[in-house]
């Protein structure tokens, strides 16, 4: 593409060598090839034989000046616009005919145009008319540039077809052909255009392509055809083909037999179906009304429901209670209560209108619309005062306002789904901080002499037991995330899986792991470390923006600041690195003592809560019937190893009796909704900008869960891709239409 577009060439003057490249670099794009991929060999040689060819380009000399230097006043001036199509391409080229005083002829190329053929197949005809085309457009361009007051101008092809089309006064064309007759005859006359022979038509070398040695030797290219050196050129070619009936081109017409018979009539229901604006259905209204006075009855209510003096209404009815009434126009209106009371007619007995209906749709649209897309209770209010009484009008109105794009832009709530099951790291007891996550906190600030320097917290959480493990870094970026992440697994030992968000130093920190393990026999460390039950570190990173993902260690850093407030207050707002240290120590000590579960207290014999430090510190009074082969003796062998065995078991015997239950509760997003689909066009939550300002967005793929339901997609806008969970998108179409209003 770069080869291609570096040749500067705005006339076109050697548009014919052009093409070549243009269609080389058609095919690439229809065959599939992407920027870097390797092109195949047929192609590369001919590439690289056009790419070689228009080095001799840099020979080619082309006159400034039109007019030559022997040349005497100029008597006449001509333009003549050639056009041709193949089924490489199409294009044309302009020639200015000067003609002196003393009858001597100089005809010199102006500016040439080459198009490849479209990637859809197209017909000669179609192609041979857009050349001409191109020449019409060419032939203004010139003429406001030239600064020749006098020009006389001509127009060749060498289709005698698009010559019919042009002449044409007759048959009418589809659309194709019809709007580019019209340009070239807004601009030109059927006596302007020639035809030309394809052998003497230059235009031919910009619809096939040329070498660059044969267009620097083409006289025909530079000079034009023989006939145009002549003082005298030949009589025009004027014949054409007349478009026949059987051309595909030429719209057939249709004879109809027209048997009226009010009975096959369709109702006025059905012919209003066709109107998509109420405005435009007013008015086919009263323009039926003047034709035909007789409406029978009104449709789109029910059969039976129709009053009359031999067809009273069902008690059963929605119309009972409105005491309808038919007026002079055939329309039924509410009777009810008000008749004395000094208000407009439509106000009094308003139309009445079905449930369900187009026209109903129609009328609440306008009236939303009107209303500035407000609630259903102004848009119903201005819909009676309009006139018009809708059955079920609440239960209309707000389906509309669920359908309509704008309010969901407006008011719509992002979208939800059901609770997901918990991960397995979630559920599995494990050795502590197995499966972490991590996250910051902070920033605090500390004295270091004279100079306060921010420093953070770096939590870090089992996702089982739930007991937390803090550190101090003191910066954001990847390299004080690793320090941390070191310290933490010297002291709680190796992790299998680390959650997080999608912060920078996270992922910096993910791929600095990565690229230090990829450098290490992984398969054989990984045979090694198994044999241990260990297994590599796995970075596990939520969708971005997705808070409430994390809310299993965000949730952690809520308790930890709140005990961090109260240390503060104790030891005072000046803190150094040591003191800072402490508090954080502190803190983690009194989240891990927090109770995981409600025990009574108050009853004497109420056990010991269960808590993370008796997991990490393997401390406790709980005397309990001990599991497996660990006995009661065991709290006090003098075998240590035993006592602490016999220690943690009692955890996670507990830890599976009693917090592991806690959790098969959905606090919310109990029900299950509408999974996404690709396709869907949707609106991405920025809570940083107004809601106004949000960007629409397609999905381009989902993400299922384990349980089918989808709650992470990838998002498309204009020029970008995003990852965001459903809880940050607003739907407004599905597959370009709204979604259906759920269930009540």
């Amino acid at each position: 593409m770069s080869s291609v577009s570096s040749i500067f060439d705005p006339l076109g003057l050697v548009a014919p060598v052009l093409l070549v490249g243009k269609r080389i670099l058609q095919t690439l794009c229809r065959d599939g090839y992407a920027w870097d991929d390797p092109i195949s060999e047929e192609i590369r040689s001919e590439w690289e034989k056009w790419r070689n060819d228009i080095l001799h380009l840099a020979s080619l000399n082309i006159p400034r000046c039109y007019k030559p230097e022997k040349f005497d006043v100029i008597k006449s001036a001509e333009l003549h616009h050639f056009s041709d199509a193949s089924t490489e391409g199409y294009g044309q080229c302009s020639y200015l005919r000067l003609i002196d005083d003393k009858g001597s002829v100089c005809t010199t190329l102006v500016m040439g145009k080459s198009r490849v053929t479209p990637s859809k197949p197209v017909t000669i005809p179609r192609l041979e008319l857009t050349a001409a085309v191109i020449s019409v457009k060419v032939s203004t361009f010139l003429m406001k540039e030239l600064e020749y007051s006098d020009v006389t101008q001509f127009y060749y092809t060498d289709s005698r077809v698009v010559l019919g089309y042009i002449a044409n006064d007759s048959k009418r064309f589809h659309i194709f052909v019809a709007n580019r007759v019209q340009k070239i005859r807004d601009h030109t006359t059927p006596e302007d255009w020639r035809h030309v022979d394809t052998k003497t038509n230059p235009a031919d070398a910009a619809s096939r392509g040329l070498s660059a040695k044969s267009l620097i030797k083409s006289k025909l290219w530079w000079s034009g055809p023989g006939f145009l050196q002549e003082r005298e050129t030949p009589p025009p070619d004027t014949e054409y083909v007349e478009p026949s009936s059987n051309d595909p081109e030429v719209k057939k017409a249709s004879a109809f037999n027209v048997h009226t018979e009010t009975s096959n009539y369709p109702s006025m229901l059905e012919r209003f179906q066709s109107y998509s604006n109420w405005f435009r259905l007013k008015r086919a209204r009263k323009h039926f009304q003047r034709k035909n006075r007789a409406l029978s009855k009104p449709d789109g209510l029910p059969n039976g429901e129709q009053q009359g003096p031999g067809n009273p209404l069902n008690k059963s009815s929605p119309l009972y209670m409105l005491d309808p009434v038919i007026d002079e126009t055939k329309l039924l209106r509410v009777g009810g209560r008000i008749k004395q009371a000094k208000a407009p007619k439509e106000i009094k007995h308003p139309i009445l209108l079905p449930r369900h209906g187009h026209v109903t749709d129609l009328v609440i649209e306008h009236y939303h619309v009107q209303s500035c897309h407000s609630g259903r209770g102004m848009t119903l209010n201005s819909i009676r005062q309009a006139g018009f009484w809708i059955l079920g009008a609440r239960s209309a109105v707000t389906s509309h306002i669920w359908k309509c794009v704008t309010c969901r832009k407006l008011r719509h709530a992002p979208c939800g789904q059901k609770m997901a099951e918990l991960p397995k790291d979630r559920l599995d007891p494990s050795a502590p901080f197995t499966y972490s996550a991590v996250d910051y906190f902070g920033p605090f600030m500390i004295k270091e002499g004279r100079k306060e320097l921010k420093r953070w917290g770096v939590i870090f959480t089992c996702m089982a037991s739930r007991a937390v493990h803090i550190e101090t870094a003191n910066s954001l970026n990847t390299d004080s995330f690793l320090n941390a992440y070191r310290r933490f697994t010297c002291r709680r030992g190796p992790v299998r899986q680390l959650r997080s968000d999608r912060g920078t130093n996270f992922i910096g920190g993910k791929n600095e792991l990565d690229a230090a393990l990829a450098e290490m026999d992984q398969p054989k460390i990984s045979q090694e470390l198994l044999k241990d039950s260990c297994d590599w570190v796995t970075f596990n990173m939520n969708v971005p923006t997705a808070s409430h993902m994390g809310g299993t260690w965000e949730r952690l850093i809520r308790s930890i600041r709140q005990a961090l407030s109260t240390l503060l207050q104790k030891h005072g707002q000046q803190l150094d690195d040591e003191l800072l240290r402490t508090l954080m120590t502190e803190a983690e000590a009194i989240v891990n003592s927090r109770p995981l579960t409600y025990v009574d207290m108050v009853a004497p014999d109420s056990e010991e809560p269960l808590t993370p430090s008796q997991l990490l510190t393997l401390k406790s009074k709980v005397v309990l019937p001990p599991p497996g082969v660990f006995i009661q003796q065991d709290l006090y062998c003098r075998r240590r190893w035993r006592r602490v065995q016999y220690l943690a078991n009692q955890f996670w015997s507990r830890w599976k009796t009693e917090y592991l239950s806690t959790l098969q509760e959905r606090k919310k997003w109990q029900k299950a909704q509408q999974n996404l689909e690709i396709g869907n066009i949707v609106m991405m939550v920025d809570d940083s900008t107004p809601r106004c300002q949000w960007q629409l967005a397609r999905v381009v793929e989902t993400y299922p869960s384990s349980d089918g339901h989808i709650r992470k997609v990838k998002l498309q806008t204009g020029r970008s891709v995003f990852e965001r969970p459903i809880h940050k998108v607003v739907l407004l179409l599905d597959q370009g239409r709204p979604d259906e209003e759920p269930n009540a």
